[in-house]
């Protein structure tokens, strides 16, 4: 992992909200990119690029530096999308077995090898009619050169999955290519699918993304100062509470000469009790100061949202 990253990170959970700004303009057109292929509407693609990053801050700190920060983003982005696209009917492709057993591998990269446009074109087509997963996988390893063992680490799989997967994909695209739409990988293979692979409609993120991005991240950050200023007070009031009883409890175990009543207890504290004197005295100015805190910070979120609009 990138040590600069390392430190923005570390800056960003210290309060600095607006590094995060960093990472939109670092990642936001790599994942915007990953998760179009996967769901194919750019409309939905930047709904699901925000939530991405919007889990992203909000987890910031589980973050553990394993591995590269964009490997974990790309990991939350791909997670994301499927889960969006698992509400959707899919629909499923169905390929004959004795066609797809029957295939031998230099059949398949001779297929894929040829760089007449014609098969470029059917390529393209049938890259539409890959699963989402699979989409994602081309997009990785294809498009954008990544590792097979970041790959691993983004889709939660083994590396032996993956070259699986890899060779699959390539045999469902012959398939594909040759029906008209019904082991190891090496890159330098397939010329055709990568060329059509970059012919893929190229869709880009709002000019003025990060900027929306970052209004959501500073109000996400604001709400969630009150949230732990809230939980601080309700600390401090459980306490004082424990507190006061436990102080009454003792005042009245103290100075009770039996269980008759409360009034012959009360008459027996002395008048010039200094814990009976204080304790009012304390409750009601920590009162006080709890309203006081709260009305300020109201004025101050009405400020930040008016700020906002």
């Amino acid at each position: 992992m990138k040590n600069d990253e390392l430190h923005i990170i570390t800056s960003i959970l210290a309060g600095n909200t607006e590094r995060f700004s960093y990472f939109l303009d670092t990642y936001g057109q790599q994942i915007f990119t990953l998760i179009v292929r996967m769901v194919g509407s750019p409309e939905d693609a930047e709904e699901l690029t925000q939530d991405t990053f919007m889990k992203a801050f909000r987890h910031l700190s589980d973050f553990n530096g394993k591995s590269s920060f964009s490997t974990w983003l790309y990991r939350i982005a791909y997670n994301t999308a499927l889960s969006s696209l698992r509400k959707q009917p899919n629909e499923v492709l169905s390929v004959d077995d004795r066609l797809w057993n029957n295939l031998t591998e230099n059949e398949i990269d001779r297929a894929l090898d040829e760089e007449d446009e014609e098969r470029i074109e059917q390529l393209q087509r049938a890259l539409e009619k890959l699963t989402p997963d699979e989409r994602a996988l081309v997009t990785l390893f294809y498009e954008e050169d990544r590792p097979i063992a970041e790959i691993c680490h983004i889709l939660n799989q083994t590396e032996g999955n993956i070259k699986v997967k890899l060779y699959r994909i390539r045999k469902k695209l012959y398939i594909l290519i040759k029906t008209g739409g019904r082991n190891k990988m090496k890159k330098e293979d397939s010329k055709a699918l990568r060329k059509a692979i970059g012919r893929q409609p190229e869709f880009r993120l709002p000019s003025n993304f990060t900027y929306r991005m970052m209004q959501q991240v500073e109000q996400e950050a604001f709400l969630r100062k009150k949230r732990n200023e809230k939980r601080i007070f309700i600390l401090w009031a459980a306490t004082l509470i424990l507190m006061g009883g436990s102080a009454l409890a003792y005042l009245v175990l103290t100075y009770m000469k039996n269980l008759s009543g409360i009034e012959e207890t009360l008459k027996n504290i002395p008048e010039d009790s200094s814990l009976l004197q204080t304790f009012p005295v304390l409750l009601t100015v920590f009162m006080l100061l709890a309203v006081l805190n709260y009305r300020l910070n109201t004025l101050r979120y009405r400020k930040f949202m008016e700020k906002e609009k």
